[in-house]
């Protein structure tokens, strides 16, 4: 994921002057002020801290001594009063990659981290999705540096972040069953009270929580456009005790359980129960996966439109570390809840859209990364995807072939031909512009990155698999 023997800079601490992480050697190390580390030493003495710790839904963080840096760590980066250093996520993923239920389940470890904080006088200053990751289907919060000490009179300075980034996403899903991965794909602050009010209708005004947390809020947000008071420093000098902020956590909570976003199906969601494979041919198809999975313990392994998962979980019993991709967002839920109930543990399940893919974004786009900077994989499996990409993505089979070179992996892939019934769908009233797309012409596509292992007919004249090594 990152280079060997150089420190870099990690996203999510870029703005804050009191920590900073660093990822190197495969480490992830977190300098630290000493005004940080009197809110760390008071973190890692507090009971609901070890409790979280131990269940793996904090990060596990050990404090590091300077002679324990690294040593590509240079003096400039040593000028930190103290470091720590966080277990390392597999895979790190963001808000604009989860289904509703991990965003969901995100939230509500949120609430409870803050709830059990406030407990032992202690608070989380912010209130932003970024500061979650998910190992797994198992959400885990990594930004240790927002957990402070509780001074009386201090305020939730997180509330509306909490808003715009859990609540006002999860409300418009469930209730308008507008998707919120694009938006913070445009605005990685979320969703603005005004905007969610927007989208609201009346009828919406009167569900539980809409009137307070929505409209409400929108109005004294326009309320004070214009004023020069500070918000935090007179509720600072006011009597905003530790229950009332406690009392509003609760009611998030229940507000937040509440919340469902349950479409009977989509266009894929029942793909494994309508798949064009007779028994045959599909159990032909997993013995394919299998054998090739089983040829040896992989680390990182991806399923490029896994659909709900069946074949994510045959990569996983060789696999270290799984990454589940689709377009649809109804299978990855379905997917997310069947590995909550499940298992296993090492499947992380992703919406994903290859054709527009998550950007590099944030300040000079360092903060969030492209999937491809995210770690590569040994081995990606590619079933019922290439005919999508090119015939509905418009993308040349040219330049799928060349994007999958570039991990230097192993490839298990599908190729449809023109005389299958999914094709024949898809070129439905569109012009056949795509005369590379034969046998003939992957095999002559693919010869310039890889080497044929194996090759099999699964669906004669009409579908073949092939397991290709990366030349060189």
């Amino acid at each position: 994921m990152m280079n060997e023997g150089k420190s870099h800079r990690e996203s999510g601490s870029f703005r804050d002057r009191n920590n900073q992480v660093y990822a190197v050697d495969g480490r992830i190390i977190r300098g630290i002020s000493s005004a940080a580390r009197v809110h760390w030493e008071a973190l890692e003495k507090s009971k609901f801290y070890k409790n979280y710790a131990s269940r793996g839904q904090v990060i596990p963080t050990q404090v590091l001594a300077k002679e324990e840096l690294p040593a590509s760590f240079s003096d400039e980066e040593k000028h930190w009063d103290s470091f720590l250093e966080h277990e390392r996520i597999p895979f790190v993923s963001y808000a604009y990659e989860w289904c509703f239920g991990m965003l969901k389940d995100a939230a509500l470890l949120h609430l409870d981290l803050m709830e059990s904080a406030l407990r032992e006088k202690i608070i989380l200053k912010d209130a932003t999705v970024f500061n979650m990751q998910f190992q797994g289907h198992k959400s885990v919060f990594i930004d240790l540096p927002s957990f402070e000490v509780y001074e009386p009179g201090m305020p939730w300075v997180g509330f509306r972040q909490f808003c715009q980034h859990f609540l006002y996403p999860l409300m418009l899903q469930s209730y308008k069953d507008i998707s919120f991965k694009n938006w913070f794909k445009g605005n990685i602050e979320g969703i603005t009270p005004q905007e969610c009010n927007q989208m609201l209708s009346f009828r919406d005004k009167f569900r539980k929580g809409v009137f307070s947390l929505v409209y409400l809020q929108s109005k004294l947000v326009a309320s004070l456009g214009d004023s020069k008071r500070s918000i935090v420093s007179e509720a600072a000098d006011s009597d905003f005790g530790l229950e009332i902020i406690l009392s509003n956590v609760r009611k998030l909570k229940k507000v937040v359980r509440q919340l469902e976003w349950a479409p009977a199906r989509s266009e894929w969601s029942d793909y494994t129960k309508t798949h064009s494979y007779n028994d045959d041919c599909f159990e032909q198809k997993c013995s394919f996966v299998t054998e090739v999975v089983n040829e040896r313990q992989r680390g990182l392994a991806w399923d490029i439109g896994c659909n709900t998962g069946h074949f994510s979980r045959i990569l996983a019993k060789k696999s270290d570390y799984v990454v589940a991709l689709d377009i649809d967002e109804l299978s990855i839920q379905r997917l997310y809840d069947s590995l909550k109930k499940d298992g296993p543990d090492h499947i992380l399940p992703l919406v994903f859209d290859l054709t527009n893919p998550s950007p590099p974004i944030g300040w000079r786009c360092k903060e969030r990364h492209a999937l491809e900077d995210r770690g590569k994989p040994e081995l990606i499996l590619c079933l019922a995807l290439v005919h999508h990409l090119v015939i509905t993505g418009n993308v040349p089979l040219a330049e799928v072939m060349d994007w999958l070179a570039s991990f230097g992996s192993e490839i298990i892939i599908e190729m449809l031909t023109k005389d299958d019934d999914m094709v024949q769908k898809l070129l439905l009233n569109r012009v056949d512009q795509y005369p590379e797309f034969t046998i003939e012409g992957f095999e002559s596509i693919a010869d310039a990155h890889f080497t044929v292992k194996k090759k099999e007919e699964i669906m004669p004249g009409k579908r073949f698999l092939y397991h290709l090594q990366p030349r060189g």
